[in-house]
């Protein structure tokens, strides 16, 4: 069963740029992508750029046979390796914006901002971020609680 989730960039004027994934969008795996993998604001662009993804792995790669044997800890995206069209990243004018619309795509968001990655379960229409840490990736299912 997938874990579908969204990845958000907050840029320079607080606009905000998003993609969807559909697999392993929990913080045990995202986020742990997130803070290991993509934590530098270049190469968090360079993800959001790729568009939407079926799956966020530890690197980028190139690309490969959507249905075929996939590179290992490579993403897959789907306009990249499967063809599909208009899967580019969605602007957003505002962080409010994004949370209450694309983040509401997923049952995880993970935002980037200038202060580093933040991450909210996604609950009913209500998302509250909080600080993404490696003690928050480990607890799976945790009641997200605070700005």
């Amino acid at each position: 069963m997938a874990t579908r989730a969204t990845i958000a960039i907050q840029n320079e004027y607080f606009t905000v740029n998003s993609i969807y994934t559909h697999w392993d969008g929990y913080p045990s795996h995202m986020g742990t992508m997130m803070l290991n993998h993509y934590n530098t604001r270049k190469k968090v662009e360079k993800l959001i750029s790729m568009g939407n993804a079926s799956s966020i792995n530890e690197t980028i790669g190139e690309k490969h046979d959507f249905n075929g044997e996939r590179p290992k800890n490579q993403c897959v995206f789907y306009e990249r390796d499967r063809g599909d069209q208009n899967q580019e990243a969605k602007y957003h004018p505002n962080l409010r914006h994004y949370i209450e619309g694309r983040a509401q795509d997923g049952e995880y968001c993970y935002v980037f901002t200038k202060r580093g990655w933040y991450y909210g379960k996604i609950t009913g229409s209500v998302v509250m971020l909080e600080k993404l840490t490696k003690s928050a990736c480990k607890k799976e299912g945790k009641t997200i609680d605070a700005y």
